[in-house]
Order: C-alpha cells, then sequence, then structure tokens
C-alpha cells in the first residue's frame, strides 16, 4: 500500500468519477482504475461500486477512507514539520493553555524580548478547555500546559493527570469568584463587597461547557448557589464575555487578581469574592514526566510566576 493509493482513493470518493480524479490528479484512468484494483486485492475487499451513472464507495470503502484521511493528515503534517525543520533556525515553543489572557501576554512579550535580539521563535498556542489541555500535552501536541483546578475535585483531576502520565505543577492558589457585566446590577456594587450565594437567584449563569460535564459539574451547588435564573453554556473567551456583556448574568472564575491588576483586560467585567466560599482556585502547569522543559520554557514559567 502506497501514501499515493490513498490519494487516488480520496479523489474518486470526493470527485463520484475515475475519469474525473484521473484529470486532477494528472494521470491516466487505466493507470488509475488499475492501481485501485491493486489496493482492492491488497486488502482483500472491493472499494468501489462502479456503474455506467460513475462510482460509489462500498460500506467497507468508506470505512477504509476515512482511515486514509487520517493518515495523509498525519503524514503530510510529518512532511511540513519536515520541511521547516529544514527550512528555519527557529527556536520553537509549543504552549497550551485554559482561557489565560495573561499567559498570553506574558508570551508575547518573551517572544518580543527575543525578537529585538535578532532570534527567531516559532511559537504555537492553543487556547482550549482542561480536557483539552491535558489531551495536548499526552500526545506531544504541545510542549507544556497552563490549567487551573478547582481544589474541592482535586484529587479526580489530579487521576486523570497522573493516568497520563503528566506532572502537575502549582504555581499559586486563587479565590473562586463571581464575574459580572455591566448588564447586571451586581456590577455597581462597592469594591470587596462579598456576594452571598443567594444574591445570584435573579441571574443567568454563563459557563463553559465543560462545567457540565463529569466531575467538573455541580460546582454551583457546592458554592452554595442552589437557584439561578437559566443557564447559558459557552465554549470560548469571548463568547462568555460578551453574553455578561449583554444579559443579567453571572459566572464562576478563578481570578488572578494580581495579574489582571496592570491590565485592563476586561473593562466590564467585575469580580467578587463569595461570602464563605468553601473552594479555592489552584493554578499550575502540566507536562509529561519524561519531558525536560527548554530554556524557553523555563523561562516563560518563571514570567508566569511573577503573576501569582
Amino acid at each position: 500500500m502506497k501514501i499515493e493509493q490513498l490519494r487516488q482513493l480520496l479523489e474518486i470518493q470526493k470527485t463520484g468519477s475515475f475519469n474525473q480524479a484521473a484529470a486532477n490528479l494528472f494521470t491516466t484512468q487505466p493507470n488509475l482504475s488499475l492501481s485501485m484494483r491493486n489496493l482492492e486485492d491488497e486488502l482483500g475487499y472491493p472499494l468501489f461500486v462502479r456503474s455506467n451513472k460513475g462510482v460509489t464507495m462500498t460500506a467497507l470503502g468508506e470505512r477504509f477512507a476515512k482511515y486514509a484521511y487520517t493518515t495523509l493528515f498525519q503524514f503530510d503534517q510529518l512532511s511540513t514539520l519536515k520541511k521547516n525543520g529544514k527550512s528555519s533556525n527557529a527556536i520553537s515553543l509549543s504552549v497550551s493553555y485554559n482561557r489565560s489572557r495573561y499567559v498570553v501576554e506574558m508570551i508575547a512579550k518573551m517572544y518580543e524580548k527575543h525578537r529585538l535580539t535578532g532570534e527567531q521563535i516559532r511559537m504555537e498556542l492553543y487556547d482550549g478547555d482542561r480536557d483539552d489541555i491535558i489531551n495536548r500535552v499526552y500526545k506531544g501536541d504541545s510542549e507544556i500546559g497552563f490549567i487551573g483546578l478547582w481544589q474541592h475535585n482535586k484529587k479526580a483531576t489530579m487521576t486523570q493527570i497522573q493516568s497520563k502520565g503528566l506532572e502537575f505543577h502549582c504555581l499559586g492558589i486563587l479565590p473562586v469568584t463571581v464575574s459580572v457585566g455591566k448588564a447586571n446590577p451586581l456590577y455597581s456594587l462597592p469594591e470587596g463587597t462579598l456576594l452571598k450565594p443567594e444574591m445570584l437567584k435573579p441571574y443567568t449563569h454563563v459557563f463553559y461547557e465543560e462545567l457540565d460535564c463529569k466531575f467538573y459539574s455541580g460546582i454551583t451547588k457546592d458554592l452554595g448557589i442552589l437557584d439561578y435564573a437559566g443557564e447559558v453554556i459557552v465554549n470560548d473567551r469571548s463568547a462568555l464575555h460578551e453574553i455578561l456583556d449583554t444579559i443579567p448574568s453571572f459566572a464562576i472564575t478563578g481570578t488572578n487578581r494580581k495579574a489582571y491588576k496592570t491590565s485592563n483586560y476586561y473593562p466590564t467585567t467585575r469580580c467578587f469574592d463569595i461570602e464563605g466560599s468553601p473552594i479555592m482556585f489552584e493554578s499550575g502547569w502540566i507536562k509529561s514526566r519524561d519531558y525536560v522543559p527548554s530554556s524557553l520554557v523555563n523561562e516563560l514559567i518563571g514570567l508566569i510566576k511573577q503573576c501569582h
């Protein structure tokens, strides 16, 4: 089986025609047909149903095509990596983070510092939820990941992390806070006000989809927030803040006040502590047990530590 045969198969699937696929691939129809028959003989089952009306995939052919697509994608990624490695002298850094704007700011500052000295840096940044970040570090897509843990279910999260051969390194303990926008009357409360759980009853709870499943769910109940007006589930940071700005709502967050003190990241959002909160938020970073951080990674971790 050859990579080229996988490309040919997917082109036939896309066009529904051997003739058109052959033209698109700059080959002849007889050569393409022979290549596909050789592939079918090697696999031991038919991939196509041929008729006067064109070509369709068999059930096994459709299944094989899915694997072919994934294999080709990964092969092309490896080829790109090889080309980048030959053509660039840039040092690289791949980082995932859990919706933390100050992490991006520190990365940008570090990038600019190295740029001004003439160094070339290739950076890959991924903003996602906790599970995504854990899986990206586990698969090697990111060297390290910055995440936060709700301390009341830290044991379950640590089991998840350790089962994938990862380590968690704590950076700091933060309060669990309530974020509100200007659409919420609570926005105008004096600085330092402690919110009682019952004060949130008239408002909509906005939260990331990761808090709607597994052991992350139920945080409002654990905080004593037993009733509220409704729910809006979002999957990114901008959507969450758009909702907070638009409707009377609130979000439960872990707020790094020190990091955000010097930057006006969210000018229309305010955060309040919860009276008698039994939960804290632990900020940290993860890596594979056998991964030795590069000098660039250590530099970034040092900058992030200064924010805690």
